[in-house]
């Protein structure tokens, strides 16, 4: 059982096995450490895929040398799995070794891969009224507001359009029909085994590669260059919700990292 926790920046907490981190769009090194820029690496492009020139070095690098059947999750450097559902998890809980049996005691229920628990997108309307003289809006949800709706209004909608036409033709329509739900499974966070992982990168990877080659993202914000992070949220809510048997698992934020 191993954890990658990705991150780009120095952290001020401590990990132990079965967490192991590796770090991403930094070019500052230590003896042992695991880094996205060695061996088979996709690191320089970094703005554009975020935390998965992480998962993609650990599944060049890494998964190749795993025992079969090996269990691994990949992790933010903020955000981890509340695999016991326990209130208020405490760093100390999430960052145990216990988290790992946990997850194996879930996966051996007969559930190919733990995601997290999504996010249910709905359109808001504002309510608007005067109080004591000033104007108060209060945001009211207001139906579904699908994966593809959510998008356009907070990203570049091209970029998906792009993106659709680049997807082999098994995974476009139903792609298609997933995005137009409103549940999104996001960070990029799963545990799964490795032969399952290693199945999703290779339909996700190739596909993201050839969308940041045909991409022009000299212009961008820092946040709206992510479209590689951003589109492959989608797709693993797509893919892990259709083509596998999942159990949906709670995410605490660490606030203040």
């Amino acid at each position: 059982m191993l954890f990658y926790v990705i991150s780009h920046k120095r952290l001020p907490y401590e990990t132990a096995p079965p967490f192991q981190m590796i770090y991403t769009g930094s070019t500052e090194t230590l003896p042992g450490e695991m880094r996205d820029s060695e061996g088979d690496s996709i690191a320089a492009r970094n703005p554009c895929f975020s935390e998965l020139t992480g998962q993609y070095w650990a599944w060049k690098n890494v998964f190749p040398n795993l025992p079969a059947g090996t269990v691994v999750g990949f992790l933010h450097y903020r955000r981890y799995f509340n695999f016991g559902r326990v209130p208020d998890a405490p760093l100390s809980r999430l960052l145990n070794p216990m988290a790992g049996e946990e997850a194996l005691r879930l996966l051996g229920q007969g559930y190919d891969a733990i995601i997290p628990e999504p996010f249910v997108m709905l359109k808001k309307r504002k309510l608007s009224f005067s109080l004591f003289g000033r104007r108060v809006k209060i945001p009211l949800p207001q139906g579904p507001h699908s994966l593809r709706e959510q998008y356009r209004d907070a990203h570049v909608e091209a970029d998906l359009e792009a993106a659709i036409a680049l997807l082999p033709e098994e995974h476009r329509a139903p792609f298609e029909r997933h995005i137009e739900g409103n549940r999104l499974h996001a960070f990029n966070i799963y545990v799964a085994p490795k032969e399952t992982l290693d199945r999703y990168f290779n339909a996700l990877f190739p596909w993201l590669l050839a969308l940041d080659d045909s991409l022009d993202l000299s212009q961008r914000s820092v946040y709206q260059a992510r479209v590689c992070a951003f589109l492959a949220e989608r797709f693993a809510s797509y893919y892990f919700t259709t083509k596998l048997k999942v159990v949906q698992a709670p995410i605490v934020k660490l606030e203040n990292v």
